[in-house]
């Protein structure tokens, strides 16, 4: 059974925005030591890469800080004994692609998950199928779909994905009802 750490949004750019960016490195070591001592010898400990605020689709210069960013929560998780690496939450399916790529120079296993906003495809235009291929032949052991929508609304992408892919899949919607023309979450006025 896998245990996930919560280095969700541990990245610089995110912290920067809370003024705690002097702090990836004790929020990402704490984190998964955290996770180790609540796993013990009974669960696997993922490391976390997800989202980021800097990624530029089409921009070089972007894609490297991904990069660099990436690095560098991976140094610190690697070094505190993550057994596999979950990259998550990612609307770009070019940022998603980073994420495999960065990953793997780890040689972990690694789960990359994208999710869809309001309309079924990437936000540069990729389905669910073209998405779950690009993700298992960049390497990714594990791809899917996680986060924004209910099952009703994640389910008819998942389907594609396995039609398209012979590989694993995951699959992680929310607890949420939403309207059929809406069916991400985070756009409704309700939300937060």
């Amino acid at each position: 059974m896998p245990f996930e750490t919560g280095c969700w949004s541990a990245a610089f750019d995110k912290l920067a925005t809370v003024g705690l960016d002097n702090k990836v490195e004790d929020l990402n070591r704490a984190a998964v030591r955290i996770a180790r001592e609540v796993a013990g010898d009974k669960c696997l400990v993922a490391g976390n890469l997800s989202l980021t605020w800097m990624y530029e689709h089409g921009s070089a210069s972007a894609a490297d800080r991904v990069r660099q960013t990436f690095d560098e929560q991976l140094k610190i998780q690697c070094e505190e004994g993550v057994d596999f690496i979950i990259g998550e939450t990612f609307s770009w399916l070019g940022e998603a692609l980073l994420a495999v790529e960065r990953a793997k120079k780890t040689g972990l296993p690694v789960m990359v998950t994208i999710c869809f906003e309001n309309k079924d495809e990437t936000a540069e235009g990729k389905s669910a199928a073209e998405a779950a291929k690009a993700l298992l032949d960049a390497g990714a052991d594990i791809v899917g779909m996680n986060c924004l929508r209910s099952p009703e609304h994640t389910l008819p992408s998942m389907e594609k994905m396995r039609k398209a892919v012979d590989g694993y899949l995951a699959c992680q919607p929310v607890g949420y009802r939403t309207p059929k023309e809406t069916p991400d979450f985070t756009s409704l006025p309700e939300f937060p």
